[in-house]
């Protein structure tokens, strides 16, 4: 009987670091060949194009959520990789900061045909040190994320007190008391402390309902223009001031005017930061992905678009 092959659910809220954390693996992975697979809620892709950086094989699920609407999608994309890539030592699955954990986890604890060729190794939930308690209370689908986790990153910790990571430990604890709780800044961790621990992964005894996606918008915007690092700036602090309450997430690459290198852009609520990266693109294409409540969408693309 064939061994299963290894699957390393990567989870957490929006903005918890998800990417970061991959980027981190894969760099202390120079001795492993993964395959990984990134689910993006929108059509534009920025994920995909930070790791492309990388030489393991990097694929994209578009469009939809792996906890329901792209979840076919996922067994096939798994099972071709089996097929075809024999020397693969795992794969490594980003979920969007909206997946239901409990109905993903069901997809591959389930199923008896599944469960025989592939097994899940480990579950790693990000939580963001700073907006995760805000996040708690706001969303079941952080909690869901929490709950079946055998892994824990607190990430982000220099951004809050001592005293604030005791307390959120032991919010954490409470909800999943059998996860290891790491603390990490930029998801800076050892990969290969947690590929050597065998955690149970904990079978749901019930099964979440598809998270509602009528509340929570996601709009991607792109140009082929480079765009004007004042003019984009004016309108971004404007935009952060007067509907920064209402941003949950936004991502971007950003080309500007004179400027050779791309403009990684990241946030969490108010929360934007970024710098330059040299990013692999032909076409430069800037696009931005937000992600929000009651978002004003024909004002945002006519707005990106001038």
């Amino acid at each position: 009987m064939s061994i299963p092959l290894p699957i390393f659910i990567i989870t957490g809220y929006l903005g918890a670091g998800k990417t970061s954390l991959l980027q981190t693996i894969l760099q202390q992975s120079s001795d492993k060949h993964y395959a990984v697979i990134v689910n993006e809620f929108s059509a534009l892709s920025v994920d995909k194009a930070l790791l492309q950086q990388q030489s393991h094989t990097i694929i994209e699920l578009s469009n939809g959520c792996l906890c329901c609407s792209v979840e076919y999608e996922l067994l096939q994309t798994i099972e071709k990789l089996a097929q075809t890539d024999k020397n693969l030592d795992g794969i490594l699955i980003e979920t969007t900061g909206l997946a239901k954990l409990s109905n993903l986890l069901h997809t591959f604890l389930i199923n008896t045909a599944v469960r025989a060729k592939f097994a899940v190794q480990r579950v790693i939930t990000l939580v963001d040190a700073k907006y995760s308690l805000v996040q708690l209370e706001q969303s079941n689908i952080a909690l869901d994320q929490l709950a079946y986790a055998n892994t824990i990153i607190i990430n982000k910790t220099d951004l809050i007190t001592e005293s604030k990571q005791i307390i959120l430990r032991q919010k954490l604890q409470q909800i999943n008391p059998n996860a290891d709780i790491i603390a990490s800044t930029y998801a800076n961790i050892d990969w290969s402390l947690l590929i050597s621990a065998t955690d149970m992964i904990l079978l749901p005894k019930i099964i979440s309902q598809h998270h509602s996606q009528t509340e929570i918008q996601t709009i991607g915007l792109s140009r082929l223009v480079p765009l004007d690092l004042f003019k984009f700036t004016v309108w971004l602090q404007n935009f952060v001031a007067t509907q920064g309450h209402q941003l949950l997430r936004c991502k971007g690459l950003l080309y500007f005017k004179d400027k050779p290198q791309c403009f990684v852009l990241q946030g969490v609520y108010r929360n934007i930061y970024g710098d330059f990266q040299a990013i692999n693109s032909q076409d430069r294409q800037s696009c931005l992905v937000l992600i929000g409540r009651n978002l004003n969408i024909p004002a945002l693309q006519q707005a990106f678009s001038n």
